[in-house]
């Protein structure tokens, strides 16, 4: 079988051809494929955690405060406006100690440091919750983050050690 060069010609024409049409439709084409939902989307995500959590106190003293760290950062490929509360709750009842907000780029993380007065003396345990709230494109959808630790009345816990 002989092969000729204008085989060669016309084969390595439509093979830069092919290329070409490749690269200058490559963007409409993502696209397409974005809205056919046949492409992985990136994860969108916020964390919320505790900035040290082996410090978290276990124990507190009745009327005392108490400092709460921690860190929201923004994994949502688009800046995000959050709202944050912290709630102190115990047998006694429940109070918001704190609520704020701030705007995060994405990637961008900030750690909060905040105050929380804990309950009289009649609580047992607390639970003290950090609760983030970040509004989706749909207004009526909040996506909401709570992350918790519990803590004992000192007196309550030298009491629960002398015992055993």
């Amino acid at each position: 079988m002989i092969i000729r060069p204008t085989y060669y010609a016309a084969l390595g024409s439509a093979t830069l051809t092919g290329i070409g049409l490749i690269y200058f439709f490559a963007a409409p084409i993502t696209q397409q494929l974005h809205r056919w939902q046949l492409l992985p989307e990136p994860e969108r995500f916020t964390q919320v955690y505790f900035t040290n959590p082996a410090q978290l106190p276990r124990t507190f003293e009745p009327d005392g405060k108490q400092t709460v760290q921690f860190t929201i950062r923004n994994l949502e490929h688009a800046t995000k406006q959050y709202t944050y509360r912290v709630t102190v709750r115990s047998n006694v009842g429940a109070r918001v100690a704190t609520t704020g907000s701030l705007l995060l780029t994405q990637g961008q993380q900030r750690s909060l440091v905040k105050e929380v007065v804990m309950p009289s003396v009649e609580a047992q345990r607390v639970f003290v919750s950090v609760q983030v709230q970040q509004a989706r494109s749909d207004p009526s959808h909040l996506q909401t983050e709570t992350i918790h630790y519990i803590t004992t009345n000192k007196s309550l816990a030298s009491k629960e050690r002398g015992t055993q």
